[in-house]
């Protein structure tokens, strides 16, 4: 599988449930459908960039050995944490602010997506994902394929939101990210040997 696919995938399956994927949901059932879509695809663009960005310094640095045998351990801990769930995915986001957002302009509304999934996304395990992939597979694919990957679990976070509710299988999306994670993981050590 190339770099790109194997970033979409993974990102994609990692990203169903987590709590950028949640925000985007709750977002969409109060602000301007095209407003949140907006946001979303701007963070997601910054985030995975910055990552992709920064793995692919680290990957340059270390030789490949080394970082098979990191992305493979990482993604094994990325598996147990998504199991393990946090407590602000299930939540959601605070209804306050949701409802000051609502009744804000198109710039404010989307700059407040933007940064409410980029603040999400910081240290989340798929932007680390992202930065251990680019890290072994370089910048431009990875940096493409987790985009896309996010994006597209965000659009389904903002349909779901629109059509569904509160109606989503939380727990049935954490147990698909943590496998997608190690069976990745596993496939990335045995790889590397």
């Amino acid at each position: 599988m190339d770099a790109f696919a194997l970033a979409l995938a993974v990102i994609f399956i990692a990203e169903l449930g987590d709590k950028s994927q949640l925000l985007a949901f709750a977002l969409a059932t109060r602000i301007r459908t095209s407003l949140v879509v907006i946001g979303v695809v701007a963070a997601n663009v910054t985030t995975q960039a910055a990552a992709a960005f920064a793995g692919d310094l680290l990957g340059s640095a270390l030789d490949g050995p080394v970082v098979a045998v990191g992305a493979a351990v990482l993604f094994l801990v990325f598996a147990a944490l998504a199991l393990r769930g946090e407590e602000d995915e299930a939540h959601g986001p605070g209804t306050a602010t949701e409802g000051r957002t609502a009744r804000s302009g198109a710039l404010r509304g989307v700059a407040t997506v933007a940064g409410a999934v980029i603040l999400a996304e910081v240290g989340d395990k798929t932007m680390l994902a992202t930065m251990t992939l680019a890290a072994r597979d370089g910048f431009l694919p990875v940096w493409l394929g987790s985009t896309l990957g996010m994006t597209l679990a965000g659009l389904l976070g903002v349909a779901a939101g629109r059509l569904v509710g509160g109606r989503l299988p939380v727990r049935v999306l954490r147990y698909a990210s943590a496998a997608v994670f190690a069976a990745v993981g596993v496939w990335i050590a045995v790889d590397a040997l």
